[in-house]
């Protein structure tokens, strides 16, 4: 059996019928030269990461001249016994050529389809109504930055100090202090990142394993002021004594003239030297753990996903990489969801890179969010949030998030991939 794929500028279009049937050979049709690229990204999906053993290969057909159209397709026809059409994607006119080539073949077996790619399920569009349907395709997250020719990169053997994707050691202990910093950071408002801030400072130059740091304090104010934090160089009282009595910090000192500080662990350091840090956890954990009727929402979770466009990484004299951070990304089936996190000033920059990115890597059937608690208190707040939801983009702030139980927050995160 043949499977034919029709050409869609979008990947998973051009994927779907090969995750859904595991096909042994399938030809794209009507692609043109710039498809090896992306044949090379199917394979290295479904031959190398999925372990089939799935032939691929690409014929190029006039989409602007149906009667070559038809020609070809009919030729396809007439030389195979046992064919599978699926027109999930491409153009019309390829379409229409199928049409006229099945009518002028009513002898053949011909299936043909499309997937529902937001649901998952298969579509019969043959005059028999019979369909051939296992499980419904879905994609991890690595996957679906892969069939679109990037790389998603992960630090070397987890290592917490690089700069790459990290995966979190999701210990009960460090779910327990991630529930505690959120609690503490949506009570503090943008007070937080100010905190943040500091810790940040005295802690610049260190590794986060190094969990003891110190500076000078006439540094850690000139480092502020460059950021333009109006805000003398040590912490909050309050602010330093809810981290010691919830032992987030095992110790703080800024008696004298050198300010040091000691943290509880790895990773709790990361969260406290970072100002989103918290909040796009707390987003990313609220999601993954997500269930409807028992059933996990959402088949992939990360969060800080480091992508390389070109899913190959050069060295840093090459300097021709291009890559993104995205704060947090889902997978539901077929669906990626890339949202946002910003728990303080918001830039119109950082809405055209979420869309960029978005689009690259999931074209329409990306779902797009922003997460910013604080938007509606910016000074162009308004326009802000007006500006993103012309792009597409959902937007989640204020009491939404801030005021919300994890119930809520659940309910609201589970819904992301239908809206």
């Amino acid at each position: 059996m043949i499977y034919i794929e029709f050409y869609d500028p979008v990947s998973v279009e051009n994927i779907a019928t090969c995750l859904t049937y595991q096909p042994d050979r399938v030809i794209i049709i009507g692609a043109g030269d710039y498809v090896d690229a992306r044949i090379r990204s199917y394979k290295k999906l479904l031959n190398e990461k999925r372990g089939l053993h799935v032939e691929i290969g690409a014929k190029n057909i006039n989409k602007t001249n149906l009667a070559e159209a038809v020609k070809q397709l009919d030729y396809l026809v007439e030389n195979e016994d046992d064919i599978v059409f699926d027109i999930t994607g491409g153009d019309e006119i390829l379409v229409l050529a199928l049409g006229m080539v099945c009518a002028a073949h009513p002898e053949k077996k011909m299936q043909i389809h499309k997937v529902n790619l937001h649901t998952g399920t298969l579509v019969d569009c043959d005059r028999d109504g019979e369909t051939v349907f296992e499980n419904p395709p879905r994609l991890s997250i690595e996957e679906n930055i892969l069939i679109y020719g990037g790389e998603v990169l992960f630090n070397h053997d987890n290592d917490i100090n690089g700069e790459d994707t990290y995966q979190w050691d999701l210990s009960e202990d460090f779910l327990a202090d991630v529930n505690t910093m959120w609690d503490l950071c949506r009570s503090k408002g943008r007070f937080w990142n100010v905190q943040i801030s500091i810790l940040e400072t005295v802690s610049n130059g260190s590794h986060l394993t190094d969990l003891t740091v110190s500076a000078k304090a006439d540094a850690v104010r000139t480092a502020l002021r460059e950021k333009r934090i109006d805000y003398d160089q040590k912490l909050d009282r309050d602010f330093v004594d809810a981290l010691l009595r919830l032992g987030l910090l095992v110790r703080y000192d800024d008696s004298g003239d050198t300010i040091t500080a000691t943290f509880k662990n790895a990773q709790v350091k990361k969260c406290l030297t970072t100002e989103g840090q918290v909040l796009e956890l707390k987003m990313y954990l609220i999601a993954k753990h997500a269930t409807d009727n028992g059933v996990p929402v959402y088949d992939d979770a990360l969060n800080g996903v480091k992508i390389d466009w070109d899913g190959v990484v050069h060295t840093q004299s090459e300097n021709v990489d291009v890559d993104n951070e995205i704060d947090v990304m889902l997978m539901h089936g077929l669906v990626p969801i890339f949202i946002s996190c910003k728990n303080g000033d918001l830039k119109p920059e950082e809405l055209y890179k979420l869309h960029t990115v978005a689009r690259r890597f999931g074209g329409p059937y990306a779902r797009m969010v922003l997460v910013a608690p604080a938007i509606d208190g910016l000074k162009k707040g308004s326009l802000l949030r007006e500006r993103a939801e012309e792009m597409g983009i959902i937007v989640l702030a204020g009491n939404e998030i801030l005021r919300a139980d994890d119930a809520a927050l659940t309910a609201l995160l589970a819904s992301l991939w239908s809206n």
